[in-house]
C-alpha cells in the first residue's frame, strides 16, 4: 500500500466526519457525530463522558482545521483533508496523538459501558456503527481487533486500531 492507498483511506475517513453530506467538515459535523454515539449509548449529556467526548469532538475539528484547512473558510474540504493528514499524520503518530487521540479516548471509554478496560465485540462494532462506519467495515475492524481465542477487545488494543489507521499506510481492514 503506499501514498494513494493511504489518501483513499483518508477519503472514506473523511465522508466520515461530513455528517451532512455537504463536502466540508464543520465543527457542527463532528459534534453531531459526537451526539450520534451519546444518543446510541444514551450517555446523559451533562454526564463527565459526554462532557469529555464533547470537548474531544471539539480539539478534533479545531486540530484538524488548525492542519487541513489551508483556505481558512471555518470548513475542510475532502482535497484539504486527505492532504493534511497526508501531511500531518501519515508515520507520525505523534501528529495523530496531537490530533485525534483525545477523541479516540473519549470515543472508547464510552464503548466501555463497564469500565472495565474492555469492550465487547458488540459494543465495538456498535461504536463503528454510531460514527458512520457500515456494517461490512465495522466487521472487518472486528475481525482485526477481536482475539483469536474470542473475547472481549481490550482498550489498549482499540486505541492502537486507530493509531495505525491515521499514522501508517496499511489497509482500511487488513483481514476483511
Amino acid at each position: 500500500m503506499g501514498l494513494n492507498d493511504y489518501q483513499a483511506k483518508m477519503s472514506d475517513r473523511f465522508s466520515t466526519f461530513d455528517h451532512d453530506r455537504d463536502g466540508l467538515i464543520i465543527s457542527a459535523d463532528v459534534a453531531a457525530m459526537a451526539r450520534s454515539i451519546l444518543d446510541t449509548y444514551a450517555v446523559p449529556a451533562h454526564s463527565p463522558k459526554a462532557t469529555d467526548l464533547l470537548d474531544g469532538a471539539h480539539r478534533l475539528f479545531i486540530g484538524l482545521a488548525q492542519e487541513t484547512d489551508e483556505d481558512h473558510n471555518g470548513g475542510i474540504s475532502r482535497t484539504e483533508f486527505i492532504a493534511g493528514a497526508s501531511r500531518r499524520m501519515l508515520n507520525n503518530s505523534l501528529g495523530f496523538t496531537a490530533i485525534v487521540r483525545p477523541w479516540a479516548r473519549s470515543v472508547i471509554a464510552i464503548a466501555d459501558t463497564d469500565g472495565d478496560g474492555r469492550v465487547s465485540p458488540d459494543e465495538w462494532s456498535r461504536m463503528l456503527r454510531a460514527m458512520g462506519c457500515t456494517p461490512q467495515g465495522a466487521a472487518g475492524e472486528l475481525r482485526h481487533l477481536v482475539p483469536a481465542q474470542g473475547g472481549p477487545i481490550h482498550v489498549d488494543a482499540a486505541l492502537h486500531s486507530a493509531v495505525v489507521f491515521y499514522t501508517s499506510d496499511q489497509p482500511r481492514n487488513p483481514y476483511a
